[in-house]
Protein backbone atom coordinates (compact mmCIF):
# COMPACT_ATOMS: atom_id res chain seq x y z
CA UNK A 1 0.00 0.00 0.00
CA UNK A 2 1.34 3.35 -1.11
CA UNK A 3 -1.28 6.09 0.26
CA UNK A 4 -4.35 6.67 2.84
CA UNK A 5 -6.71 9.66 3.05
CA UNK A 6 -9.18 10.16 6.30
CA UNK A 7 -12.66 9.74 5.90
CA UNK A 8 -13.19 13.63 7.26
CA UNK A 9 -10.79 14.68 4.19
CA UNK A 10 -12.07 12.80 1.67
CA UNK A 11 -15.74 14.04 2.45
CA UNK A 12 -14.75 17.53 2.44
CA UNK A 13 -13.55 16.51 -1.76
CA UNK A 14 -9.48 15.75 -1.49
CA UNK A 15 -8.77 13.32 -3.40
CA UNK A 16 -5.61 11.52 -3.66
CA UNK A 17 -3.29 9.05 -5.74
CA UNK A 18 0.62 8.02 -5.61
CA UNK A 19 2.75 6.55 -8.05
CA UNK A 20 6.16 4.64 -7.26
CA UNK A 21 8.57 5.33 -10.01
CA UNK A 22 11.58 3.22 -9.28
CA UNK A 23 15.36 3.68 -10.97
CA UNK A 24 15.38 6.86 -11.94
CA UNK A 25 18.05 9.27 -12.64
CA UNK A 26 17.82 12.89 -11.77
CA UNK A 27 19.59 16.13 -13.42
CA UNK A 28 18.75 19.26 -15.11
CA UNK A 29 16.00 19.47 -17.51
CA UNK A 30 17.88 19.47 -21.12
CA UNK A 31 16.96 22.51 -23.60
CA UNK A 32 14.73 20.40 -25.01
CA UNK A 33 12.12 19.98 -22.05
CA UNK A 34 12.67 23.69 -21.02
CA UNK A 35 11.37 24.74 -24.55
CA UNK A 36 8.24 22.43 -23.94
CA UNK A 37 7.65 23.42 -20.48
CA UNK A 38 8.11 27.48 -21.87
CA UNK A 39 5.61 26.68 -24.86
CA UNK A 40 3.02 24.99 -22.36
CA UNK A 41 3.73 27.95 -19.93
CA UNK A 42 2.75 30.39 -22.10
CA UNK A 43 -0.58 28.77 -23.75
CA UNK A 44 -1.48 28.21 -19.85
CA UNK A 45 -0.97 32.24 -19.33
CA UNK A 46 -2.95 32.61 -22.23
CA UNK A 47 -5.69 30.84 -21.12
CA UNK A 48 -5.99 32.21 -16.97
CA UNK A 49 -6.69 35.99 -19.15
CA UNK A 50 -7.51 38.56 -16.37
CA UNK A 51 -8.56 35.90 -14.02
CA UNK A 52 -5.95 35.44 -10.64
CA UNK A 53 -4.81 32.43 -9.10
CA UNK A 54 -7.09 32.94 -6.34
CA UNK A 55 -10.36 33.28 -8.79
CA UNK A 56 -10.15 30.21 -9.98
CA UNK A 57 -12.31 27.17 -8.92
CA UNK A 58 -9.92 24.76 -7.95
CA UNK A 59 -7.93 27.26 -5.50
CA UNK A 60 -11.29 28.69 -4.40
CA UNK A 61 -12.34 24.78 -3.40
CA UNK A 62 -8.56 24.51 -1.61
CA UNK A 63 -9.04 27.74 0.12
CA UNK A 64 -12.94 26.40 1.45
CA UNK A 65 -10.70 23.59 2.97
CA UNK A 66 -8.29 25.27 4.29
CA UNK A 67 -10.88 27.31 6.35
CA UNK A 68 -13.21 24.29 7.27
CA UNK A 69 -9.87 22.54 8.78
CA UNK A 70 -8.54 25.56 10.52
CA UNK A 71 -5.46 26.18 8.16
CA UNK A 72 -4.07 29.38 7.92
CA UNK A 73 -4.24 30.83 4.21
CA UNK A 74 -2.42 33.79 5.67
CA UNK A 75 0.77 31.78 6.03
CA UNK A 76 0.12 28.65 3.33
CA UNK A 77 -0.81 28.83 0.23
CA UNK A 78 -1.81 25.70 -1.96
CA UNK A 79 0.98 24.95 -4.25
CA UNK A 80 -1.24 25.35 -7.36
CA UNK A 81 -1.68 29.03 -6.48
CA UNK A 82 1.46 30.13 -5.66
CA UNK A 83 2.62 28.20 -8.85
CA UNK A 84 0.13 29.77 -11.49
CA UNK A 85 0.78 33.09 -9.52
CA UNK A 86 4.03 33.16 -10.98
CA UNK A 87 2.89 32.84 -14.96
CA UNK A 88 -0.24 35.14 -14.05
CA UNK A 89 2.55 37.98 -13.11
CA UNK A 90 4.46 37.10 -16.27
CA UNK A 91 7.04 35.20 -14.42
CA UNK A 92 9.28 32.14 -15.83
CA UNK A 93 8.60 28.92 -13.68
CA UNK A 94 12.40 28.01 -12.06
CA UNK A 95 14.00 25.17 -13.32
CA UNK A 96 14.98 22.72 -10.75
CA UNK A 97 15.42 19.20 -11.83
CA UNK A 98 14.10 16.40 -14.69
CA UNK A 99 11.49 15.38 -11.72
CA UNK A 100 10.25 18.74 -10.05
CA UNK A 101 10.21 20.36 -13.71
CA UNK A 102 7.81 17.81 -15.09
CA UNK A 103 5.24 17.69 -12.00
CA UNK A 104 5.14 21.22 -11.61
CA UNK A 105 4.05 21.76 -15.45
CA UNK A 106 1.87 18.93 -15.05
CA UNK A 107 0.35 20.38 -11.63
CA UNK A 108 -0.27 23.81 -13.59
CA UNK A 109 -2.01 22.32 -16.52
CA UNK A 110 -4.17 19.75 -14.37
CA UNK A 111 -4.17 22.50 -11.06
CA UNK A 112 -3.58 20.09 -9.09
CA UNK A 113 -1.10 19.74 -6.06
CA UNK A 114 1.95 17.53 -6.55
CA UNK A 115 4.58 16.39 -4.81
CA UNK A 116 7.77 14.01 -4.78
CA UNK A 117 9.53 12.45 -1.97
CA UNK A 118 12.11 9.94 -1.26
CA UNK A 119 11.38 6.76 -0.59
CA UNK A 120 14.36 5.58 1.00
CA UNK A 121 13.25 8.38 3.48
CA UNK A 122 10.09 7.70 4.46
CA UNK A 123 7.81 4.96 5.52
CA UNK A 124 4.88 3.71 3.70
CA UNK A 125 2.23 4.27 3.50
CA UNK A 126 1.74 7.47 3.54
CA UNK A 127 -1.35 9.20 5.19
CA UNK A 128 -3.57 12.30 4.60
CA UNK A 129 -5.30 13.35 7.79
CA UNK A 130 -6.01 16.09 10.30
CA UNK A 131 -3.15 17.27 12.01
CA UNK A 132 -3.89 16.62 15.71
CA UNK A 133 -2.21 18.66 18.09
CA UNK A 134 0.83 21.32 17.47
CA UNK A 135 4.40 19.47 16.28
CA UNK A 136 7.22 20.05 14.78
CA UNK A 137 7.99 20.09 11.13
CA UNK A 138 11.31 20.86 9.17
CA UNK A 139 10.63 22.41 5.85
CA UNK A 140 12.59 21.73 2.96
CA UNK A 141 15.94 23.87 2.56
CA UNK A 142 15.52 24.96 6.04
CA UNK A 143 17.87 25.04 8.82
CA UNK A 144 15.10 25.60 11.41
CA UNK A 145 12.46 23.63 12.77
CA UNK A 146 8.82 25.26 12.17
CA UNK A 147 6.16 24.77 15.05
CA UNK A 148 2.64 23.48 13.44
CA UNK A 149 -0.23 23.97 15.40
CA UNK A 150 -3.17 21.72 15.52
CA UNK A 151 -5.78 22.26 12.76
CA UNK A 152 -5.24 21.64 8.91
CA UNK A 153 -4.35 18.66 7.23
CA UNK A 154 -0.56 16.84 6.50
CA UNK A 155 0.92 13.95 4.77
CA UNK A 156 2.24 11.78 7.41
CA UNK A 157 4.41 8.60 7.07
CA UNK A 158 3.87 5.56 8.40
CA UNK A 159 6.51 6.84 11.58
CA UNK A 160 3.81 10.11 11.99
CA UNK A 161 6.74 11.98 10.59
CA UNK A 162 5.50 14.96 8.88
CA UNK A 163 6.51 14.85 4.75
CA UNK A 164 4.45 18.08 3.46
CA UNK A 165 1.97 19.95 5.59
CA UNK A 166 -1.21 20.98 3.81
CA UNK A 167 -0.51 20.77 0.24
CA UNK A 168 2.29 23.81 0.32
CA UNK A 169 4.92 23.33 2.21
CA UNK A 170 7.21 20.01 1.59
CA UNK A 171 9.32 18.15 4.36
CA UNK A 172 13.06 18.22 4.00
CA UNK A 173 13.39 14.83 5.28
CA UNK A 174 11.49 12.90 1.99
CA UNK A 175 13.14 15.21 -0.56
CA UNK A 176 14.45 14.36 -3.75
CA UNK A 177 17.88 14.72 -4.74
CA UNK A 178 20.49 14.14 -7.08
CA UNK A 179 20.95 10.41 -5.28
CA UNK A 180 17.17 9.38 -5.66
CA UNK A 181 16.66 5.73 -7.28
CA UNK A 182 13.17 5.28 -6.19
CA UNK A 183 10.66 7.84 -5.79
CA UNK A 184 6.68 8.65 -4.38
CA UNK A 185 4.84 10.77 -6.64
CA UNK A 186 1.92 12.25 -4.96
CA UNK A 187 -1.01 13.95 -6.62
CA UNK A 188 -3.82 15.63 -5.30
CA UNK A 189 -7.07 16.69 -6.61
CA UNK A 190 -10.33 18.78 -5.44
CA UNK A 191 -13.81 18.75 -5.10
CA UNK A 192 -13.97 19.23 -8.64
CA UNK A 193 -11.67 16.24 -9.78
CA UNK A 194 -13.26 12.46 -9.57
CA UNK A 195 -10.91 10.10 -8.43
CA UNK A 196 -10.73 9.02 -11.76
CA UNK A 197 -9.13 12.23 -13.04
CA UNK A 198 -7.06 12.11 -10.28
CA UNK A 199 -5.57 8.78 -11.08
CA UNK A 200 -5.30 9.51 -14.38
CA UNK A 201 -3.66 12.36 -14.37
CA UNK A 202 -0.87 10.67 -11.66
CA UNK A 203 -0.19 7.93 -14.38
CA UNK A 204 0.61 10.44 -17.03
CA UNK A 205 2.76 12.45 -15.04
CA UNK A 206 4.73 9.51 -13.71
CA UNK A 207 5.14 8.62 -17.40
CA UNK A 208 6.23 11.87 -18.21
CA UNK A 209 8.51 11.88 -15.71
CA UNK A 210 10.17 8.30 -17.00
CA UNK A 211 10.12 9.40 -20.66
CA UNK A 212 12.92 11.84 -19.26
CA UNK A 213 14.29 10.45 -16.00
CA UNK A 214 14.17 6.92 -16.76
CA UNK A 215 13.18 4.45 -14.71
CA UNK A 216 9.95 2.37 -14.14
CA UNK A 217 6.34 2.86 -13.06
CA UNK A 218 6.50 0.03 -9.91
CA UNK A 219 3.34 1.22 -8.50
CA UNK A 220 -0.19 3.31 -9.13
CA UNK A 221 -2.60 4.01 -6.49
CA UNK A 222 -5.67 5.91 -5.16
CA UNK A 223 -6.02 6.35 -1.65
CA UNK A 224 -7.38 3.98 0.49
CA UNK A 225 -9.61 5.46 2.84
CA UNK A 226 -8.94 5.11 6.91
Amino acid sequence: MLINISKSLSNLGLKVAAANISDIEIGPSNADVRHKISERVATIKESLASSTPKELAEVRALHDIYKTTKASLRKNRPSIETLIGFIAKGRTLPFINNIVDIYNIESIANRMCMGAHDIQNCKLPISLKEVPSAMQFLPIAKSKMKTINSGGFAYFDSSHEIICYLNAVQGDVSKITNETKNMLLIVEGGPGHTNSDVLEVTKNTALAIIKVAGGKLVKLELANEI
